[in-house]
């Protein structure tokens, strides 16, 4: 989750049974994670919960009232160290608490006493949704009078049914934007956002695995890296009183920053770059959400692998090519059992060969037929490009293969010789000088088109 701007907040913390409340200040930033100091020691570790940072045991909650986020829980924490402070000539004794989330909102202090509850809805936004759905409820109108008009009207939500027994959403909310300079200006805000809607109560965690599925359709259709920027739940047994006998939900703020990719800068989203626009999926959005979520998770670390090279930050051009080919090995490894031989063929010949080897041998050599009936990396680039073939000749089929397996090699298994013979800068073009297509811009398509081309077609 990206924290746009540090939060820094006084209030009361305190750990249930064993701790009395001390004063502190929340700290939550991208830079600083979550971060409590407390001008008192709050844990004076009875129950061996002061660790070093790598020692992941004893994680522990601390609780709290901030008076603009109510009660709120501090999930994951632990303590480094506690350090000593000067204060007029005496020594005081401060402590620093991290925490892995806070989970703000709580109405009343009867809801901290099990911990993190189970929730029944998960509303998140990331950057860039608002261009990509481009829905607006938002109208201006000038007469002829010069009289000018804003109407304003929620548009409705878009609701999709999905596999996993959950519903998703996309709703909206709207409101007035502040404004510094007087009644005299106006200003009228709305802002799309998911959400996940479950009749049975869910852990965080089973939301957040959705969700974090969507982030990666959105980085995917916009064409760069987005990321989740706010995150709340609510849950059906956690309500505020509004009135006599009236309760609503109580909205639980959820902050979760982390330290990986972030950038200070705004995200600059163009729509004229996005691979496709939500207009464009409407009719068949739910199909394609659906297939989407179901392949990600059958192909989760070739995702990874995908979106590690294409959109997130590399040191170099070797680094995102090693990805990308590991991923591609591995995606068709898992789609196509593509082999040499048949099993029982295969396990014959295996037998056979393992008996002409001297005794003395055969407990080195046999593990190295284990995975002899699989494609080689040669072979399964091979049979992928097979999909071009309305694209280039064998010519330039043979080129590309040889290409791509020698720079795989030259750079897991350096020599002089492969290194002489892989893809470099200068001549990433001799794939196919006519149309001017480069090495690396037909390896990308290549993983793009057998990959995901499929999701683009989701909509027939």
């Amino acid at each position: 989750m990206k924290i746009k701007e540090e939060i820094k907040k006084t209030g009361t913390f305190w750990i249930p049974s064993f701790a009395e409340p001390v004063s502190g200040v929340l700290s939550i930033s991208n830079e600083r994670a979550i971060e409590l100091e407390v001008a008192q020691s709050l844990v004076h570790d009875p129950a061996n919960i002061v660790r070093p940072l790598t020692n992941l045991d004893n994680e522990f909650q601390v609780i709290g009232h901030i008076q603009e986020f109510g009660f709120l829980i501090l999930d994951g924490c632990y303590v480094s160290n506690s350090e000593l402070q000067f204060n007029l000539g005496q020594i005081q004794t401060s402590q620093k608490i991290w925490a892995t989330r806070v989970f703000t909102g709580f109405p009343h202090p009867k809801y901290l006493q099990n911990g993190i509850p189970s929730f029944n809805t998960f509303k998140f936004s990331v950057e860039g949704i608002d261009e990509w759905v481009w829905i607006h409820g938002i109208d201006q109108k000038i007469d002829e009078e010069q009289t000018i008009t804003i109407s304003c009207k929620y548009p409705e939500n878009i609701p999709f049914d999905l596999n996993n027994g959950m519903q998703l959403e996309i709703t909206f909310d709207m409101g007035n934007t502040e404004s510094l300079q007087g009644p005299w200006e106006l200003g009228v805000r709305q802002k799309a956002y998911f959400k996940l809607i479950s009749d049975d109560a869910q852990e965080l965690e089973a939301f957040l695995s959705i969700a974090h599925k969507i982030v990666d359709l959105l980085c995917f259709t916009i064409n760069q890296t987005v990321f989740l920027d706010s995150m709340s739940a609510t849950s059906n047994g956690l309500n505020h009183t509004i009135g006599e006998g009236v309760t609503k939900p109580a909205k639980i703020d959820i902050y979760h920053p982390s330290v990986f990719y972030y950038s200070r800068n705004e995200s600059k989203i163009d729509r004229n770059q996005m691979l496709f626009r939500f207009s464009d999926i409407q009719d068949g959005a739910e199909k394609m959400i659906n297939k989407w979520i179901d392949s990600y998770e059958q192909y989760e670390h070739v995702f990874n692998l995908y979106f590690q090279a294409q959109l997130r930050p590399q040191p170099s051009l070797e680094v995102i090519f090693l990805s990308l080919a590991q991923g591609l090995e591995a995606y068709h490894r898992e789609s196509c059992d593509n082999k040499y031989m048949e099993d029982d063929e295969f396990k014959t010949l295996r037998q056979k060969v393992i008996k002409e080897v001297p005794k003395k041998d055969r407990k080195w050599f046999a593990p190295r037929l284990n995975h002899a009936n699989e494609l080689s990396l040669r072979d399964r680039i091979r049979k992928m490009v097979e999909v071009f073939n309305n694209f280039f000749g064998e010519e330039e089929k043979a080129l590309f293969i040889k290409l791509f397996v020698d720079t795989r090699n030259s750079l897991t298994h350096p020599s002089s010789d492969l290194e002489s013979r892989a893809a470099k800068e200068e001549n990433l073009d001799i794939v196919d000088p006519e149309n001017k297509f480069t090495f690396f811009e037909i390896y990308v398509s290549l993983y793009d088109y057998d990959l995901f081309n499929r999701f683009a077609q989701m909509r027939a």
